[in-house]
């Protein structure tokens, strides 16, 4: 139920005018419904598809999809450069 409320909200987000145009965020944005979509697929798994478990699966692809959200909200509250400045060490 969580992967199709999530991928419900990533496409939404998707369809927003409001989303990122940078192509690092914009990419991160893309890769959510792929990432949902791979958590409701997960459910549909029999046991011996896999050399892993399906439980085993879907904790990697809910890690892949806590990483993609940190990625993310790294992206949102990192300071730009200013054009033609260097960065200061």
């Amino acid at each position: 139920m969580g992967g199709l409320i999530g991928l419900a909200e990533a496409v939404d987000y998707l369809g927003n005018k409001s989303r990122p145009t940078e192509s690092r965020a914009l990419g991160l944005a893309l890769l959510d419904p792929v990432i949902f979509l791979a958590v409701v697929g997960g459910v549909f798994l029999p046991a011996d598809v896999l050399i892993i478990t399906p439980l085993q699966a879907e904790g990697i692809v809910v890690g892949v999809a806590f990483l993609s959200g940190l990625a993310s909200a790294w992206l949102a509250f990192a300071e730009p450069l200013a054009p033609g400045s260097a960065e200061v060490r």
